[in-house]
C-alpha cells in the first residue's frame, strides 16, 4: 500500500462515494496495520510464519489531515483506497467494532471503501488478509481451509483488544461482521452458520449454473478438484472435521454479507443465526447468483434483509480500479456499476451497524 495524490477523476469518485456519509457527521479516517500471532497461519502462508496480517480503519481525532491512499506497488497502484491518515491519533472514546473479511484471494485493502466509510461514521473496522489466500500470497492450503477464516477474525479481534495504541478505543461489547464473497460467507459463519465443504461439493455435483463451482477466477491455473478431494490430498481431513469448532463469535450483533456463496454453509445452520443480517447482491452476478446463493440465505436466516443492486456484478463490490489497474486486472472489466454498488453497500452497512452497534441499540 502506498500514499499518492490522485487525479481529478479518482477524486470525483471518492467524493461520490464519501457523499454517502454526510459531511457534518464524517470523521477523519485513521489507518493502521498490524501483524498478530496466529499459530494456524503457519500452515497456510508460503513463508510458514505464524502471523496474521490485519488492517484497521478507525475514526481519528478531529482536524487530522488525510491523504488519498491507493492500493498496489509503488507507482503501479491497482485500486483506489480513499482518504485516510496512516497511524493517526484515534478519536477519543470507545467505538463499536466491525470485523471485515475479503473475498477468495483478496486482501483487506480491497474493501477500503467499506472499511474507511464505516470508520468515518465512528466504527473501528478490523480487516484481515487471510493467510495463504490473499493478493500477495496464495497457497493450496490457504485456498482450501475455508474453516479457518472466521477464526482469523476472532484472533484479530482478541489481539486488537490488547493493542497498546488502539485497544483502549475498541468497544468489544458491540461487534458486527461484514464481508464480500467468501468473506460474506465468513461473516455468516461468525454469526453461527457452519462451514460445510461436503455440502458445497454436493451442490456443485448437480452442475448448477453458478460459476463459483468452477476454478476460481482469481487462480485460473489451479487444478480443479472437489473440496473433499483437495482436503484429502493436502492432509486436512482432521482439520476439516473440526470446521465448526470455535468459528462462531458469541455476542455478534449484526452481519453484512455481500454476494456470499452460501452453498459453502450448512443450510440448517443458517436458520440458527440470531444476529441481525443484511444480504446484498448485484443482479448481474453469474459467479454467485442470488437465486441459488444469497437468496437461499434470505429465506433461511430469520428476519434477514435482502438488497439487490441493479446492474452490479460480483466484482462490482471490490475497490474501484485505477487506470493502471484497468490495464492489468481482468476483474476490472467485470465490475459494472461499481460506484453505485459501493454507495448502496455503504449505506446499508451504516444503517445496519448504527441500528445494532451504536450506544443504546438493541442486539
Amino acid at each position: 500500500m502506498i500514499l499518492k495524490r490522485l487525479g481529478p477523476a479518482t477524486l470525483l469518485w471518492a467524493t461520490l462515494l464519501w457523499g454517502a456519509v454526510p459531511a457534518a457527521d464524517a470523521a477523519p479516517v485513521g489507518l493502521a496495520h498490524r501483524e498478530v500471532p496466529l499459530a494456524s497461519a503457519a500452515a497456510r502462508r508460503s513463508d510458514h510464519q505464524p502471523v496474521l496480517d490485519v488492517t484497521i480503519w478507525y475514526p481519528a481525532v478531529e482536524g487530522t489531515a488525510q491523504q488519498e491512499v491507493d492500493i498496489g506497488p509503488p507507482g503501479q497502484a491497482l485500486l483506489v483506497g480513499g482518504p485516510a491518515a496512516i497511524d493517526a491519533e484515534p478519536a477519543h472514546g470507545a467505538h463499536p467494532v466491525v470485523l471485515l473479511s475479503p473475498g477468495f484471494g483478496g486482501s483487506a485493502e480491497d474493501l477500503s471503501w467499506l472499511g474507511g466509510g464505516l470508520a468515518a461514521r465512528g466504527f473501528i473496522v478490523v480487516g484481515v488478509s487471510h493467510p495463504g489466500n490473499n493478493a500477495l500470497d496464495r497457497t493450496p492450503v490457504g485456498g482450501t481451509a475455508w474453516w479457518e477464516r472466521p477464526r482469523d477474525l476472532i484472533a484479530a479481534a482478541r489481539a486488537m483488544a490488547t493493542d497498546p495504541t488502539l485497544g483502549p478505543y475498541l468497544d468489544l461489547g458491540h461487534v458486527g461482521a461484514a464481508g464480500f464473497s467468501m468473506g460474506g460467507m465468513t461473516a455468516l459463519a461468525l454469526g453461527g452458520a457452519v462451514i460445510d465443504p461436503g455440502h458445497f461439493d454436493d451442490f456443485c455435483a448437480g452442475k448448477p449454473a453458478d460459476q463459483v463451482c468452477d476454478t476460481a477466477p482469481e487462480t485460473p491455473d489451479a487444478p480443479h478438484v472437489t473440496q473433499r478431494a483437495g482436503i484429502h490430498m493436502l492432509g486436512l481431513d482432521q482439520a476439516a472435521a473440526r470446521a465448526s469448532e470455535g468459528a462462531a463469535l458469541p455476542g455478534l450483533r449484526a452481519v453484512l454479507a455481500i454476494a456470499p456463496p452460501v452453498q459453502m454453509l450448512s443450510p440448517e445452520s443458517l436458520g440458527r443465526i440470531t444476529a441481525r443480517t443484511t444480504l446484498m447482491v448485484g443482479d448481474s452476478d453469474p459467479l454467485v447468483p442470488a437465486a441459488t446463493e444469497a437468496g437461499v440465505a434470505a429465506r433461511l436466516v430469520k428476519g434477514a434483509r435482502f438488497v439487490t443492486v441493479p446492474g452490479a456484478a460480483h466484482y462490482s463490490f471490490v475497490g474501484v480500479c485505477t487506470p493502471h489497474g484497468r490495464m492489468v486486472l481482468a476483474l476490472c472489466d467485470r465490475a459494472p456499476e461499481a460506484e453505485r454498488a459501493h454507495t448502496a453497500a455503504l449505506t446499508e452497512a451504516i444503517r445496519l451497524f448504527q441500528g445494532t452497534l451504536s450506544p443504546g441499540a438493541r442486539p
